[in-house]
């Protein structure tokens, strides 16, 4: 690393540009380096105006105690760069009706290499030089870094700002733009990204790092011995030195010494993020004092009262004489929310939601099927339980909500972040998008996907087709897919969820595709979003010429096919493929709680121990004997089963009777009962084989109880 001195201006680099069907910039995946600060439950220490050194008032805010957290959690390892600002700029300023971007950005006399190109309603961001890219990104005010921290929370979605991009999330901002309308925006209760308190800002900057202590450095490259004679100003003592050499020597940081000792020079003044190596706090963040000022979501005021700034910390580059004094923890400062000037930018932190304690982010969890979301609210189930916000009265470990509303557990479903590519035939044609996965044990059967849809490419009311199709070669290929189910529907929402019939899509360790298929007007411009984790390859399916894309013949010579992976594009639409059925017991009565548990407390009864509460009884017909006008299945136990299930059923009178197992197709598996009963309750072991003795596949199947007078039916799911 160099000092750096020169002029900056000077002629833009040229683009070049690729002829190809991609009609809006290519757009990246952000992806933000964390670092975890833990010791939760640390003491704070005193910061702000009431401090002084060399008789200097450290900083403008009233001192309180800062750095205290009880709770673990992460912190950007570096400042948010012109790069990732840029892509978010791409994503949702093509018209920037609430200023995410500044033009000094580009030619303020400190600026951070962002060009605006194009006119309102289509203007794109690029960074005049690959030089800037990992600069962090200034002229920032803390509306637009809110903005930005909501992008993140909902997943980098493309599109204006609004409902779902900038405008909620983490913070409901709703199109503030002033500072009394932003004086009430808070951190909402389910946030993920997020600008740090001033509390979690300073215990990653200072904080010693030697478990709950209330040990502090004064600087973030972990010094701060104050001198015993002599001034912080002069360089006496423990305190950082702007040395801009390589390799860093350590304890270094980016400002500005009077007269005329810049850290970091002309054209650039900030250095790249983490450039200096051996300087980090001790939780191992870089560039938390000096560079940038940096916003966090805290007001200034003493207890939380609410105002019209919000609290910033670290110093900056800028050059006053009394520079050193910014960078010290004791510098408590604000600003108006709404500033916009060169030395502001931010970094994120991410509330490490970890619910159930095992040490694992809960989206990690899930995503990784470590945990089941039932009742698809974004929380491991055993958390909704443990918490008392979902029932589990038969403790099978699913909220009652979902098992009896038939929800099901969410597998095969990514969270990490979005990576989009809008698509345009301009002649019109179709589309299709897949992704391919690898069958996971216990999740070889689909029953819905759920698809985010970018509605200002696509109207409402588009006709889309939701299929599933295996992977008979195992090569990542759709060429030779095989068609398992295709369903046709319509773009009804920006977010929605199309149920299947059960579909097994093989053994685990096979693989299958997930996709959709649409015809495009001319000048429509799908994207495709992507939380791409779990999947292998993602591919465009296109078809010029007339008609439709047929879901059995993707190989069809008229379709072009594009890896995506290959290309370099991560992303497809946003698919959860869910894994099975969800086990749903009978709610008779409606009272939101399965029958079983309503018998098992006593608030209802269940006088012929048939396991249906009498009141359900008397709307089918039950006789004075107490047995059922019509042929009953009953619950089957358990469901999910392996290895065995008990298939329970009620005859109203003798007679001839046959228990059989079916597979989706509508083939038998199983003839498990085939003769005369009595009258009254009985009950038959399904071992999970077929008729000839041979185990049958993971998968959903139906059961069916056939009498000479009526029949009764029942879905099942054997988990191999």
């Amino acid at each position: 690393m160099q000092k750096v001195s020169g002029l900056w201006w000077g002629p833009a680099l040229g683009l070049v540009v690729f002829a190809c069907a991609f009609v809006s910039p290519l757009r990246a995946e952000v992806v933000i380096e964390t670092v975890t600060v833990g010791n939760p439950g640390n003491l704070g220490e005193w910061s702000g105006e009431s401090i002084r050194i060399d008789d200097y008032q450290m900083g403008y805010g009233l001192s309180r105690v800062c750095g205290s957290v009880n709770y673990s959690f992460e912190i950007g390892k570096y400042e948010i760069t012109a790069g990732q600002y840029t892509e978010f700029l791409n994503a949702v300023a093509a018209d920037d009706p609430y200023g995410l971007y500044h033009t000094f950005m580009f030619d303020g006399y400190y600026p951070c290499g962002i060009e605006r190109l194009g006119e309102p309603g289509s203007y794109t961001y690029r960074v005049i030089y690959p030089t800037w890219l990992n600069r962090p990104v200034g002229y920032v005010e803390w509306a637009s870094a809110a903005r930005f921290a909501n992008w993140m929370h909902n997943g980098q979605p493309v599109g204006p700002p609004g409902p779902g991009t900038t405008e909620d999330g983490s913070y409901l901002i709703n199109g503030a733009t002033t500072n009394p309308e932003l004086q009430p925006v808070v951190r909402r209760p389910g946030a993920t990204w997020v600008l740090p308190s001033e509390d979690e800002w300073y215990k990653a900057a200072y904080h010693r790092n030697d478990g709950p202590t209330g040990n502090y450095w004064n600087f973030a490259t972990q010094c701060g011995a104050l001198p015993d004679s002599g001034s912080m100003l002069n360089g006496d003592g423990d305190v950082p030195s702007n040395d801009a050499i390589e390799p860093d020597a350590g304890n270094n940081a980016n400002y500005y010494i009077f007269p005329g000792d810049w850290g970091i020079g002309p054209p650039y003044f900030k250095n790249e993020v983490g450039d200096f190596e051996n300087s980090a706090s001790a939780y191992g963040t870089f560039d938390q004092s000096g560079n940038l000022w940096e916003w966090t979501d805290s007001w200034p005021n003493l207890q939380g009262v609410p105002g019209s700034k919000r609290v910033k910390r670290g110093g900056s580059f800028y050059p006053f004489i009394e520079t050193i004094y910014d960078l010290h923890a004791a510098a408590r400062n604000s600003d108006f929310a709404m500033s916009q000037v060169d030395r502001h930018g931010f970094r994120l932190a991410r509330v490490a939601n970890d619910c159930n304690g095992n040490g694992v982010l809960d989206q990690l969890d899930l995503r990784d099927g470590t945990s089941l979301d039932a009742n698809y609210n974004g929380r491991p189930d055993e958390c909704d339980i443990a918490a008392g916000v979902s029932q589990d009265c038969d403790a099978n470990g699913i909220p009652d909500e979902a098992e009896i509303g038939a929800v099901s557990p969410a597998s095969y479903r990514w969270d990490d972040g979005t990576a989009e590519m809008p698509v345009g035939l301009s002649g019109g044609g179709s589309i299709g998008w897949l992704n391919h996965f690898q069958v996971v044990q216990g999740r070889e059967t689909v029953d819905a996907v759920s698809i985010s849809f970018d509605l200002t490419g696509i109207p409402l009311g588009t006709p889309v087709t939701i299929g599933l199709w295996s992977d008979p070669n195992a090569d990542g290929n759709p060429a030779d897919a095989v068609v398992l189910r295709s369903v046709a529907a319509v773009v009804e929402a920006v977010e929605m969820r199309v149920d299947l019939p059960a579909t097994p899509v093989g053994p685990a360790g096979s693989m299958f595709f997930v996709g959709a298929l649409m015809s495009l007007e001319p000048g429509w411009q799908p994207a495709m979003l992507d939380r791409n984790s779990d999947h292998r390859t993602s591919w465009l399916v296109s078809r010029l010429s007339s008609g439709s894309i047929d879901p059995a013949n993707l190989g069809s010579p008229e379709n072009t096919m594009v890896p995506m992976a290959d290309h370099g594009y991560p992303g497809n639409w946003l698919v959860r493929a869910l894994p099975r059925a969800a086990v749903t017991p009978s709610d008779c009565n409606a009272n939101a709680m399965p029958d079983a548990c309503d018998i098992a407390a006593g608030t209802s009864s269940d006088a012929n121990q048939n396991g249906v509460p009498d009141e359900c009884e008397t709307s089918v017909g039950v006789d004075g004997s107490g047995l059922p006008r019509q042929v009953l299945l009953l619950p089957i136990r358990p469901n999910p089963f392996n290895p065995a299930a008990t298939v329970r059923f009620a005859l109203p009178a003798r007679g001839r009777v046959t228990v059989q197992i079916f597979d989706v197709a509508g083939r038998l598996v199983r003839t498990l009962v085939a003769g005369a009963r009595d009258a009254g309750m009985h009950e038959v072991l399904w071992d999970g084989a077929s008729d000839a003795g041979r185990a049958v596949p993971s998968g959903s199947y139906f059961c069916r109880v056939q009498t000479e007078t009526g029949s009764a039916s029942a879905r099942l799911m054997l988990l191999r």
